[in-house]
């Protein structure tokens, strides 16, 4: 990581010095203490900016943009519990990015923010299914299948139509290799060596 970029040494210094943090935006302060490692801090951070986006979500539950970052709110939070290996936080976080696309892709079935938000919460949902230990998520495997599906058929139509951006663009290949995976001949999730 280039630390010599200004934001970047903003966002570090708050991140290590408390006292400056709440001037900071939770979920930025979070992105920073995630790619240092510094995964109890970055949940920490992670779940004040979801606090707070939760009621502002609450308070106007149309705005489609607020729900967004909500919903990616709740994937950085699944990304942190999923790498700690606290499975069930991880699908409950996931579950609610999956829920909160779905009728978001259903208004407009062509929007690129939202399909990009659907297709991140399946990858991590089939993630999950295929590393955690037996019984430990509970996620309905046919639907996650289906979805996975779902997701990589509308990036490749805006694929098709030269509408797919970064970082979709980067999405559609692990979309892609996390289908291939589940349909094996074994049927089964592959769980990585």
């Amino acid at each position: 990581m280039d630390t010599n970029l200004p934001w970047i040494e903003k966002m570090i210094d708050a991140a290590e010095q408390p006292s400056k943090a709440p001037a900071r935006s939770p979920l930025n302060v979070g992105d920073v203490l995630m790619a240092k490692g510094d995964l109890p801090g970055a949940l920490q951070s992670y779940r004040a900016s979801l606090a707070i986006r939760e009621k502002l979500a609450q308070k106007d539950p149309d705005n489609a943009d607020g729900q967004r970052n909500l919903a990616i709110n709740y994937e950085k939070v699944g990304t942190v519990v999923q790498r700690q290996k606290l499975w069930a936080e991880a699908a409950v976080a996931f579950a609610h990015v999956v829920e909160m696309a779905r009728p978001w892709l259903a208004r407009n079935n062509a929007q690129v923010a939202w399909l990009s938000v659907f297709a991140n919460g399946t990858g991590h949902c089939w993630e999950l299914l295929r590393d955690a230990p037996p019984g430990e998520v509970t996620f309905d495997r046919a639907k996650a299948l289906a979805d996975l599906h779902t997701a990589r058929d509308r990036m490749l139509g805006l694929k098709e139509q030269n509408r797919l951006v970064p970082p979709m663009d980067k999405n559609l290949p692990w979309i892609e290799k996390l289908i291939q995976a589940a349909e094996q001949p074994s049927n089964a999730p592959a769980r990585p060596p």
